[in-house]
Parts: C-alpha cells; structure tokens; sequence
C-alpha cells in the first residue's frame, strides 16, 4: 500500500491543496490508536485502491480523519494543557538548552532507517501528524529537582489507582500503561481491555471500561469485577457477508 501510494498523482484542481496520500495514512495509522471506526473503515479502502486503484474511498476516509488544529470546547480537550504536558512533561529528541534545530536535526540523523517502516524516517517525522518537532520553540524550564530514585514515584499502598489500557492503543500502548501501574505501586491496578483503543471508557460501545470505571470509583477498596475486559468484541475490519 505505501509503496503504491509513493506513485498516486497528487494532483488537485487550482485552488484546492493537493493531497499527500503517504501523509494520510500516516495520520490514519496514528488517529487508528484513539479510535477504532478508523480500524473498521480503513481495509475497504485500502482493498479498493489496491484492487482496482480507485482513491476515492481512501481519501474520503482520510478527510474524516484530519487533524484540525481547532481542538472544540475546551471542556473537551486543551490543546494549550496537551501542549504544556507534552513539552515539558514527555521525553524530546533534543536539550532543553543550546541548539535545538541542530540536536533535533542529528537525532532524526541517528535513527535507524527502518524505525517508522515501511515509511522512511523523512515521511514519517516531517508529517502534520507527527510531533517530534512540536516543541522545538517552547520555554526551556529547568527542573526544580531530579527524582533520586524510582522509589520517590511511588504513592502511598493504601492509596487505590485504576489504570486502563486499551489492546489496541498505539498512543499510551498496554506495556506502558502496565508499567506505570509499577511505577505507581502497589496500590495501583492494572486493567487491559480487549479490542479496545485509546481512552478506553469513554465511547464505550459495550459497557466494559466504563462500567469498571463506575465500580472502582464507587467503592475504590473492594473487588474489581474485570471478567468482561478480556471478551471485548473484536474490531469488524470487513463488512459482513451477505
């Protein structure tokens, strides 16, 4: 699929942007982490453009998936808070002092060539999707103290914490999720739901994360009823046969 992609015009009528069809999938691929319609959507299109080259069904999915940079109601979701999280909270490919183009530049350099394949590195970091570069220009704030240890991550064990991951998560993935349980301690739980994506309560088709996540925020302390997170429905990637 990409490597027919790399060849499909992109041409558009004057005044219209032209579509960068590798650009697309990617942002499909990323926006598939957060939401399973992508998943159901996607092998259609991508039968219909294989079988007899017809774009059309890819790239209207594709436009229902863009990113627009107007993130809604901020009840909803910040992009301000996503960006101040992510910039000052999350690992970057550069210092947070010197220069940063010139660090951002050699650590792209460095990657092995096929850590995005079957992209190449230049497709995937330079798409609209992508934000390895997002924080290039942000303010440089020097921590005010260094963890020591890993212990200092550690909440007290009568405190309960719930963590959801989602099978199919490909944002926050289930060994991160399990992995910051650890961290967290031994009040942590750990939960991961079948067939399920990103934000694995809200939207919830079938009542499972979010009936779990009712139960434990009503009673934090007593059992977990978990038994429906390992039977999720799978993901239709096909129409059903007639």
């Amino acid at each position: 699929m990409v490597t027919k992609l790399r060849g499909a015009p992109e041409d558009a009528p004057r005044g219209v942007q032209k579509v960068n069809h590798i650009d697309s999938l990617i942002q499909l691929i990323l926006a598939a982490g957060s939401d399973g319609e992508v998943y159901r959507r996607i092998m259609p299109a991508i039968e219909g453009y294989l079988g007899n080259g017809d774009l059309e069904p890819f790239d209207n999915l594709s436009k229902s998936f863009l990113r627009n940079e107007d993130s809604g109601p901020v009840e909803e979701f910040s992009a301000g808070l996503y960006a101040a999280v992510s910039c000052n909270d999350y690992p970057q490919p550069f210092a947070g002092s010197g220069n940063r183009l010139r660090q951002y530049s050699e650590a792209i350099k460095g990657l092995p060539k096929n850590s995005f394949y079957p992209f190449s590195i230049t497709e995937w970091v330079s798409s609209s999707a992508a934000e390895f570069d997002a924080c290039l220009k942000w303010p440089y704030v020097a921590p005010a103290e260094k963890l020591k240890s890993r212990e200092s991550l550690h909440l007290p064990p009568s405190l309960p914490v719930l963590v959801l991951s989602g099978e199919l998560d490909t944002l926050t993935t289930p060994d991160e999720g399990r992995r910051t349980a650890s961290d967290i301690g031994a009040g942590a739980r750990w939960v991961q739901i079948a067939n399920s994506v990103h934000v694995t309560a809200l939207d919830d088709r079938f009542g499972c994360a979010e009936k779990i996540v009712r139960d434990f925020i009503n009673n934090p302390i007593s059992y977990l009823d978990t038994a429906c997170a390992t039977s999720t429905p799978a993901l239709q990637l096909f129409p059903p046969e007639r």
